[in-house]
């Protein structure tokens, strides 16, 4: 019974928690507000007056959750004005979940799971140059799907080149562009004649 009313008390705030980080900024937030709290507890108690002295323990803390709430429901219908950081540092942040989460799939052996977390990235940043050289990595090593590998790549490639990026793995990219091509031509010419 304890556990059903804890998931439905997530579910019922779980829309305030769109990014990992929000949640570091509500407790932030609360661990601001229950000194404030505490201390107007205490003064009141002082003074004898009991009935204030659990309001300001209970309701600052609310008080400050309420605020973040209304903060987080204003800043999603206007589209995300709520993030203090860079634009930059949320990007980064988030593929970076998003990148550690493919890692664990790959080594747990669900390969459709990383290589759909590698479209996710790929559709929400196309810029992504990781993405695009791991998921073509993916679809060679393990899914079979050299020709799908070799036009990942070569797009990974136009990319470096087009935005002149000193890419930590270009000399990796076109050594498997190189491996492809051989594979690929390979391929094409069929297994040799007169069976030598």
């Amino acid at each position: 019974m304890f556990q059903a009313l804890v998931n439905k008390l997530i579910d019922a705030v779980g829309w305030m928690f769109d990014d990992p980080s929000d949640a570091i900024r509500l407790a932030r937030i609360i661990a601001i507000a229950l000194p404030v709290g505490v201390l107007g507890a205490g003064t009141s108690i002082y003074y004898g007056m009991w009935l204030r002295a659990v309001i300001s323990l209970v309701g600052v803390p609310v008080l400050a959750m309420a605020g973040f709430a209304a903060i987080q429901g204003f800043s999603g219908a206007v589209g995300g004005l709520y993030h203090s950081g860079s634009h930059q540092l949320n990007h980064a942040a988030l593929t970076k979940g998003m990148y550690n989460m493919a890692a664990g799939y790959i080594k747990s052996g669900q390969f459709a799971q990383a290589r759909d977390k590698y479209l996710e990235i790929l559709d929400t940043y196309p810029e992504e140059l990781d993405a695009r050289y791991l998921l073509a990595n993916l679809w060679d090593q393990h899914f079979g799907l050299q020709e799908e590998a070799l036009k990942e790549f070569m797009r990974l490639r136009r990319m470096i080149k087009e935005k002149n990026v000193d890419y930590k793995y270009k000399r990796a990219l076109e050594e498997r562009i190189e491996e492809l091509q051989k594979f690929l031509e390979e391929e094409m010419k069929g297994p040799p004649k007169g069976g030598r």
